[in-house]
């Protein structure tokens, strides 16, 4: 056998490994395409469901030290809970500050009487 056909041979063998490989590697980039759509369907009806439960679901805020986080226009966050005297709580996070500020929710007859 010549140099030139021993070559051909082993270019072609090797030809045939990496179409081979290639026709595999198709194969699995088409399977995660359609797994990447199914996701993507998955996620965009979790969106739908959240949209349409933003109106009529509570959030639980259990634990005292925990509350509603919002941030001003200097990018500030603040958390917003109640306590047990019915005292609207504010605390500056970033600084650390504890009772930042607080605002009294409802007083009862007796106490408007004071």
């Amino acid at each position: 056998m010549s140099i030139l056909s021993e070559l051909g041979k082993f270019l072609g063998e090797k030809f045939k490994i990496i179409n081979n490989q290639l026709q595999e590697d198709k194969v699995k980039i088409s399977t995660l395409e359609k797994e990447i759509l199914l996701l993507k369907s998955e996620i965009e009806n979790l969106q739908n469901q959240k949209t349409s439960n933003r109106h009529t679901t509570d959030i639980d805020i259990l634990n005292p030290n925990k509350g509603i986080i919002l941030r001003d226009e200097q990018f500030y966050r603040y958390r917003i809970r109640i306590n047990s005297e019915n005292k609207l709580i504010v605390d500056k996070i970033d600084t650390n500050e504890k009772y930042y500020a607080e605002i009294q929710l409802s007083l009862s007859g007796s106490e408007l009487n004071e």
